[in-house]
């Protein structure tokens, strides 16, 4: 899998965002060998008006005990 291989990840559709501070992407990444998760969020540059995706790497989370939860 691409989310295996070092200094790589994969985004997926965040499709449980419920408010403009999640995410609209989510999904596992690894950074320097090191799982982390990333984050992405639509925005558009106020000084052009070009789209562009924000980005942030997190810890991963641990996944909910009902098991529902993708662990990225």
């Amino acid at each position: 899998m691409a989310q295996d291989k070092d200094n790589s990840g994969a985004l997926f559709t965040n499709d449980k965002k419920e408010n403009d501070n999640q995410p609209d992407y989510t999904g596992p990444c690894v950074v320097n060998g090191k799982k982390m998760r990333i984050s992405a969020w639509k925005n558009k540059a106020k000084t052009d008006g070009r789209d562009y995706l924000g980005l942030a790497f997190s810890e991963p989370q641990k996944p909910k005990e009902d098991g529902n939860d993708i662990p990225f």
